[in-house]
């Protein structure tokens, strides 16, 4: 059992969004090529460039554009400059048509500056109270930030709602902190951090919810010409306003950010307290609230910040605050046309926040990606290399070379949630707090490859070569108003669990191949989170639960060669003596189909013997060998035995055997009889008339019955496993028409 890659759904008029997003029709490159400079020296930039009459070349224009998908993988959003293609997803129930994302409209998104373009697009879901709504999902925004630095959201038909200006310095990025299931240390609450390259602002989710609340219903209410282009967000508006926190982080003088992520809120121990005091020399001792933001780039290379509440910004920064409304409100006495625009551009003060510990280095950071229990944290830099931090602890546990312009991101795993319906109460228990494994996820565009690790430890699990031309998407979060009732009743509201997780894990990552315009999902086995190779015994643990699991599902409809297909797949996974044992009693056990017993165990044995060829048995599988070697020996003698019982032919000599068996003679007088047996050999003997008996009776009294004893209990009255080899003249080892002998 390994990861696969599974195609999910394919883009459309790719071709068509390409003339609607690059009017100019020419990518980067292409005006490298065509700039003056190089042709007026002669310089040769043909192998710069690609040539569009490739298939494999022709969409690599998406690289330019900024790429967003909905948590529910049901809306994709193509942006460029100031224009954006929104597509929506076309389900299909045929296995053979695929779902497809056909491009609704695209619009103009309306901008303060002319010259600004958008850096970064992100898809958000918000949540319905209503319960006819699907999936609980009322509707979802588009979230840009652009080069001017402004924030905007729009509706899904790209109307602005809110729009504003926190810093002076274009948006890098946007990220979504939701609320989930999963067991965090701290409490989640909903929460934006918009990311510049010297500040950080944070965004409380609740009071944003209401804001945006409320410009909707005044986009609902105005008319097509009221429309307004900065949006329904009016900054002196106490209805609209919503609550947010800007952090300046102190950094060197030629230092930047390229990127931030709130790590979450907590309280210092106090033993880093007093540490922290003791460092920084300060006279009071306090051990405040506060946010863990971790940063990268350049000076320093990673740096650790603890935001504590309460923090105000300095008489200054109030002052020139003050100043700047005065100036600007001066300006716009004689601009009435200015004037709304710098109601909604005022630049709000900050609040500067010094570092708990930076890690300087000569590599600048690029990404930080932070893995779904905020407990790890891995960060990638121009140098190629991927290193992974412990957030709790402030150490890196990890580094991985050759990875330039690596892409990464994370994949829950839960252990049970291919589980769909459970009866034992300790399995219920269980899947209520599964256990959870975490993968990283690396796209090397150079290499083409898709690479899975563990966590912390372990080799590579698997690698996919899916070509250069692709874009990792990393969602972590799902939807904006979530809280543990409305997310209960979501569970109870999908009969199928396996959908709930596909839309409500927390950690999920999308391959977007451009050039086939196709969107993949990752699929690994929880096992594969195994990753010390010795441990064999504990992977093959999960094997077995996945055996049991696969006998205890209700699928009637699965075929008798896919199941026998997986039971040997399964089979041949395990490596340990002990498990291949109980393995094959719980498929005794479970199993109600003779020949598929009999196949899979044919199937383990010739495994079995070929590594006995090569030397790499031991003397715990060569028993395993011979217990499947009985064990079939024993199902072709019940198969014939309940062929021969539907023909009627043995029906004669059972009633007699059993109108004997009713006056047994004396041992004494079979003794006189059979000069040559023993007592024991009489005794063994009739034993098994006694056992043909109990076998036999309550068929014999009406002939016309089937053979019902099952081939689970007729093997349980034999002895199939022994503790030494039975080996034939004491010399060769059998493994083939091996003595077997009834359990008295």
């Amino acid at each position: 059992m390994s990861a696969t890659l599974k195609e999910i759904c394919v883009v459309k008029d790719l071709d068509q969004i390409k003339q609607i997003l690059m009017p100019e029709n020419k990518t980067k490159q292409e005006i490298f090529r065509d700039d003056d400079w190089d042709n007026r020296w002669n310089w040769d930039t043909s192998e710069l460039v690609y040539d569009d009459e490739l298939d494999e070349k022709k969409n690599l224009w998406i690289n330019e554009c900024c790429i967003a998908i909905s948590p529910f993988l049901d809306t994709l959003v193509l942006g460029r400059l100031q224009t954006i293609s929104i597509f929506h997803i076309n389900n299909s129930n045929d296995n053979v048509i695929k779902n497809t994302f056909n491009m609704v409209y695209t619009t103009t998104l309306s901008a303060d500056q002319p010259e600004e373009s958008i850096t970064c697009i992100l898809l958000l879901p918000f949540v319905s109270h209503q319960k006819s709504a699907a999936n609980f999902r009322d509707w979802t925004a588009i979230l840009c930030g652009f080069t001017s630095g402004f924030f905007r959201i729009y509706s899904e038909n790209g109307k602005t709602l809110l729009s504003n200006s926190f810093h002076n310095e274009p948006v890098l990025n946007i990220e979504c902190r939701t609320y989930s299931a999963s067991s965090l240390p701290t409490e989640q609450t909903d929460e934006i951090v918009i990311v510049y390259p010297s500040a950080v602002i944070q965004i409380d989710g609740f009071t944003l919810l209401q804001t945006l609340r409320i410009c909707r219903n005044r986009l609902s209410r105005s008319d097509v010409n009221d429309y307004k282009s900065s949006g329904y967000f009016d900054i002196n508006d106490n209805q609209t306003k919503f609550t947010f926190k800007k952090w300046l982080f102190e950094t060197a003088s030629e230092g930047r950010i390229n990127d931030c992520k709130n790590v979450c809120s907590f309280i210092k121990n106090n033993f880093d307290a007093l540490v922290s005091h003791s460092i920084s020399g300060s006279k009071t001792l306090s051990n405040d609230f506060g946010d863990l933001f971790i940063t990268t780039g350049s000076d320093p290379y990673v740096g650790f910040f603890r935001a504590k509440e309460g923090q105000t910004h300095t008489i200054i920064n109030e002052l020139s605050k003050f100043l700047l409304n005065r100036v600007k409100n001066m300006f716009s006495f004689f601009n009435e046309s200015g004037r709304k625009e710098s109601e909604s551009s005022i630049i709000q003060p900050s609040t500067l926040i010094r570092p708990d510990l930076n890690l300087f280095d000569e590599r600048s950071g690029s990404k930080i990606c932070l893995s779904p229990n905020k407990r790890l944290a891995a960060v990638t830099d121009n140098f190629g290399r991927i290193i992974l931090f412990d957030l709790q602890n402030m150490i890196a546990v990890r580094i991985w070379k050759g990875y330039r312009k690596a892409e990464i991101g994370w994949i829950t795993v839960n252990e049970n949630e291919r589980i769909h319906k459970i009866d034992n109460e300790n399995e219920r228990n269980s899947k209520d707090n599964p256990k959870r494994a975490f993968f990283l996820i690396f796209y090397v565009p150079k290499r083409g490859i898709l690479e899975i690790w563990p966590a912390q430890t372990g080799p590579r699990v698997t690698a996919f070569n899916v070509g250069k031309n692709c874009r990792l998407i990393h969602l972590d979060f799902t939807m904006f108003g979530l809280n543990y009732l409305v997310l209960k009743n979501i569970k109870k509201s999908m009969s199928n669990h396996h959908e709930f997780e596909n839309y409500f894990q927390q950690s999920r990552c999308f391959l977007f191949n451009y050039e086939k315009a196709q969107v993949f999902t990752l699929n690994i086995p929880f096992l594969c989170s195994f990753t010390d190779r010795n441990d064999k015994k504990a992977r093959d643990v999960h094997v077995l639960k996945d055996l049991k699991l696969l006998f205890k599902k209700d699928d009637s409809n699965l075929e008798t060669s896919k199941l026998l297909e997986k039971v040997i797949k399964l089979l041949l996974m395990l490596k340990t003596a002990e498990i291949r044992r109980e393995s094959i009693e719980q498929l005794i056990k479970l199993a109600n189909d003779c020949e598929l017993i009999i196949f899979s165990l044919e199937k383990l044995r010739d495994h079995l013997l070929e590594m006995l060829k090569n030397n790499q048995l031991d003397f715990e599988n060569k028993l395993i060998v011979q217990m499947c070697s009985r064990i079939i020996q024993l199902c072709h003698y019940y198969s014939d035995v309940q062929k021969r019982f539907q023909d009627n032919s043995l029906n004669e000599q059972f009633q007699r055997i059993v109108d004997e068996s009713k006056n047994p003679p004396e041992i004494n007088d079979l003794n006189e009889k059979l000069d040559k047996w023993s007592g024991s050999d009489l005794v063994r003997l009739l034993s098994l008339i006694a056992f043909r008996q109990s076998v036999l009776k309550p068929n014999v009294s009406n002939p016309n019955n089937s053979f019902s004893l099952k081939i689970g209990e007729f093997l349980n009255y034999f002895t199939l496993y022994y503790n030494h080899l039975f080996k034939h003249n004491q010399e060769d080892e059998m493994y083939e028409k091996l003595p077997i002998e009834v359990i008295l």
